[in-house]
């Protein structure tokens, strides 16, 4: 599936910004924020800039300068001095938003970045800092995972196209799928997502156009044709061209699996769907133990995801295809010999995705 996505993020200008969110203190200064913990922003001074250009420009408040002394021991109290090539923290809350930065937490595989001022895609580092109007570019089986230093988190799935922009907290989904841990909100062609605070959700651009988000944790606005609803944590809206949000329905539950271990590179596994019930079925002779009638639900789906990985904690995904009825998967042509882990999410006919089941572990020998 190929995504492209447009995401709407702070705007940087003479300050380069480096790390936010890497930095954790206390903050010290009036008694309403003592002992409060501190997300800092790094910044790199320029050639010219003195503590009260930098507090006039990048600051909410620039009577706040102060703070900037407070956190920097190195500073002087005097805001006439040049400051060339200093590095300094800065609180994230003083910070105007248009002029933050991100930084790229997670990589899976190949993931590209291209500079704003530059028409070459380069290979992305971890903890690289990421500025507005930076392209980033995921491939086949690859994935990315971007971190604002609001503590907000973006992830991008495989074969999806991004570019940074001003002026909020943004995405512009184009085509594919987007998944918004925290307060980023999601523009399509035919909706407008909006979630409140701690909220997990999911937005997908159908074959036909039409906006499908569901919400795993916390509660969105999703609004178009001049009509809001509130979908909540479990539940799932479809937004058509033209068309105002539908009612609320129930995302597919979470999927249980039975234990076991794939014993013989050469048997087939199989996820096979039948009516209402998706079990796991096996070659004879491979030593399957435990029940394999694994998945049951109580409503139609179209088909389940499956990822495999090398880990419990699923932090790198060796597998992560979507499987349609019956349709079956040899793993002994797509894994070479060693221990995995597994686990489902259930699709329903809207396309929602429910969480995923809990980590199973087998093995091909």
């Amino acid at each position: 599936m190929i995504s492209c996505r447009r995401i709407i993020l702070p705007l940087l200008l003479s300050l380069r910004l480096l790390s936010p969110g890497v930095f954790q203190g206390q903050e010290t200064g009036a008694a309403d924020d003592v002992r409060q913990k501190v997300v800092y922003q790094n910044v790199v001074v320029q050639p010219g800039d003195t503590l009260w250009s930098i507090s006039q420009k990048y600051l909410k408040d620039p009577r706040q300068w102060p703070q900037i002394v407070q956190h920097n021991a190195q500073l002087s109290s005097d805001v006439t001095v040049a400051l060339p090539g200093m590095l300094l923290k800065v609180p994230l809350r003083l910070v105007k938003e248009r002029y933050r930065s991100a930084e790229m937490v997670y990589l899976r595989n190949e993931v590209s970045v291209r500079r704003r001022e530059t028409p070459d895609w380069k290979s992305a580092q971890m903890k690289m800092i990421l500025f507005p109007e930076d392209a980033l570019r995921t491939m086949v089986l690859s994935e990315a995972r971007v971190l604002f230093g609001t503590g907000d988190i973006l992830s991008l799935r495989e074969n999806s196209h991004a570019v940074l922009l001003p002026p909020k907290l943004q995405t512009e989904l184009l085509k594919g799928e987007l998944r918004v841990q925290g307060v980023v909100q999601t523009m399509t062609a035919s909706a407008k997502i909006t979630p409140k605070p701690g909220t997990d959700y999911m937005a997908r651009i159908t074959p036909t156009n039409s906006t499908v988000v569901q919400v795993y944790r916390g509660s969105a606005d999703v609004e178009a044709e001049g009509k809001s609803v509130a979908v909540n944590a479990g539940f799932a809206t479809e937004v058509k061209l033209g068309r105002a949000p539908s009612a609320p329905t129930t995302i597919p539950p979470e999927a249980v699996i039975a234990t076991g271990l794939v014993k013989s590179q050469e048997e087939k596994t199989r996820f096979r769907l039948d009516r209402q019930r998706i079990s796991l079925e096996l070659g004879k002779g491979n030593g399957q133990e435990g029940d394999t009638d694994a998945l049951a639900i109580g409503m139609p789906i179209q088909g389940y995801r499956l990822q495999i990985s090398r880990r419990e904690n699923f932090n790198e995904v060796t597998i992560d295809k979507f499987f349609d009825v019956a349709e079956t998967v040899d793993l002994g042509k797509n894994l070479p010999k060693g221990a995995y882990w597994w686990r489902v999410a259930l699709v329903d006919l809207l396309g929602a995705e429910g969480n995923f089941s809990k980590p199973t572990p087998f093995e091909i020998k």
